[in-house]
């Protein structure tokens, strides 16, 4: 003999009728962030605004966001010339930087991320990298060794138009970063995050954001480890062909 238990509560779609409900418990809850973590953006605590926040969103549609993880991190200034080894990247290093750039993807679609990224989507990603080499408010760093490039990170600017709950305005972002295999346990990642970090505080930035996928154990590990604080945590899957292809829907 079994009971019933009660029923859970209803999954229904989002539609415009619920927008002011939804605004006013994000808005809630971005009140409750901001005590934990003063440095995220103190503009979307009213309702008003993030209804706005809200209807573009659901405006971009099901577009690619980034990973689930958003993290602050405080800046303090330190030397004023990058460690040795380390230098800006500039646009002729954009072949020496491939290998590395891959490591990000490698990272992201194998075990145990299982991330979907089809080939377009990265290719949209790598012709975006002439151009963050050649903007002189993006800090590419890269380290070289004696077996060529052992590291990068990317560092930008927040633009006025992407400053969101949890990149404020006047934040900085770390974009991308990755070590080399050979590269790894020798410390050069903690040095290039550490100069890359020193480097925005000289420049005036006071807090930084960055992301990454909860089960990537190697960042998972290693943000942290350098000062990032976790802010948010999302519920982020991108599906795959193989279960949204014509021969998995039913009905008409």
């Amino acid at each position: 003999m079994s009971a019933a238990g009660p029923p859970g509560p209803a999954v229904e779609p989002f539609g415009p009728e619920r927008l002011d409900a939804a605004a006013a418990l994000l808005a809630a809850r971005h009140r409750r962030a901001r005590r934990r973590e003063p440095a995220l953006d103190g503009r979307h605590t009213t309702r008003a605004a993030c209804v706005s926040l809200l209807r573009r969103a659901r405006d971009d549609g099901a577009r690619c966001g980034r990973p689930p993880r958003r993290c602050g991190g405080g800046l303090s200034a330190g030397p004023d010339r990058p460690p040795s080894g380390v230098r800006r990247a500039d646009p002729s290093d954009i072949d020496a930087l491939e290998p590395p750039r891959g490591l990000v993807n490698a990272a992201h679609t194998a075990p145990p991320v299982f991330a979907f990224a089809d080939q377009p989507m990265w290719d949209v990603l790598r012709s975006g990298h002439p151009e963050l080499l050649s903007d002189p408010e993006v800090a590419y760093w890269v380290a070289e060794g004696s077996g060529g490039v052992d590291g990068f990170i990317v560092m930008r600017p927040v633009p006025a138009g992407e400053s969101s709950l949890l990149k404020p305005q006047g934040s900085l972002e770390l974009l991308l970063a990755a070590t080399a295999p050979h590269a790894r346990g020798s410390g050069v990642g903690t040095l290039l995050t550490r100069w890359a970090l020193t480097d925005a505080a000289r420049r005036g930035f006071t807090v930084c954001a960055t992301d990454w996928r909860a089960a990537n154990p190697l960042a998972s590990v290693f943000w942290p480890h350098r000062g990032f604080r976790p802010a948010a945590h999302r519920l982020h899957r991108i599906l795959g062909p193989r279960l949204t292809g014509p021969e998995h829907i039913t009905g008409p």
